[in-house]
């Protein structure tokens, strides 16, 4: 899988209707396509990572929208790919909202979600969504071959939640 880095003018989007299902305001992507190649993305045949370079300063200046709402994280493409583990992107980003005290909602079916246990505990009312299409195994390695195992994302929820992140 290829990896670039870009430039972006804007990191924050607004959420025009009111969001039912993820309760948030804003939604951020720090990754532009997705290597977990889900058989249901509209990016599982994509081949480049389009890496959003310079987000951390973007998110910094764009902050003063956000107010007391909710930003989603992974709105579109999870914020826990591979490429997170060396860059790093999504931990910034965390640690910026933290220290602005502003409510998140991360969407992922990633397990690297709990190397930010630590930042996610400080979070003002931080919610994490672990997506998953089955529980049965054979069914998920179908469509989601790339990424943990249901019994290993239970296993998520379960360590997020004895840390009080919903």
């Amino acid at each position: 899988m290829e990896h670039k880095q870009v430039i972006f003018n804007s990191i924050l989007n607004k959420i025009t209707n009111e969001d039912r299902l993820f309760a948030g305001d804003f939604t951020l992507d720090p990754y532009q396509n997705c290597e977990f190649k889900c058989k249901y993305c509209d990016s599982a045949n994509d081949e480049i990572i389009y890496v959003k370079a310079n987000a951390t300063q973007i998110l910094k200046r764009e902050l003063g929208q956000v107010g007391d709402r909710t930003i989603i994280i992974g709105s579109v493409n999870d914020p826990y790919q591979q490429v997170e583990k060396t860059l790093k992107l999504t931990r910034s980003i965390l640690d910026i909202i933290k220290h602005n005290y502003i409510s998140c909602h991360i969407l992922t079916k990633s397990d690297l979600i709990l190397r930010d246990i630590d930042i996610l505990s400080e979070i003002k009312d931080c919610m994490v969504t672990i997506s998953t299409i089955s529980l049965d195994k054979k069914i998920s390695d179908i469509f989601e071959k790339e990424v943990p195992v249901p019994m290993e994302r239970l296993n998520i929820i379960e360590k997020l939640s004895v840390k009080d992140i919903k």
